[in-house]
C-alpha cells in the first residue's frame, strides 16, 4: 500500500510512479502546497508539481560530454 495520493490523470500516475523516492516526495511536496497555499484544484496542482519535478531532475542530470 502506497503512502501517496495517486495523481488523478492515469497518464501522470504511470509517470509518477516510476520516480524514485526523492523525487516522489518533492513531487507530494509541490503539489500540495499548489494546491493548498496557492489554491490550484489538484489536478492542476499535479500538472505543475510534475513540470517542477522534471525540471530538477534535468538539471541534476549528468550532461553529456
Amino acid at each position: 500500500m502506497s503512502q501517496y495520493v495517486t495523481p488523478s490523470n492515469p497518464e501522470l500516475a504511470k509517470l509518477v510512479k516510476s520516480l524514485p523516492q526523492w523525487a516522489r516526495e518533492y513531487f507530494e511536496e509541490r503539489a500540495g502546497i499548489l494546491e493548498y497555499e496557492a489554491n490550484f484544484p489538484r489536478p492542476q496542482a499535479e500538472e505543475l508539481a510534475w513540470g517542477e519535478v522534471q525540471s530538477l531532475i534535468d538539471r541534476h542530470s549528468p550532461k553529456p560530454k
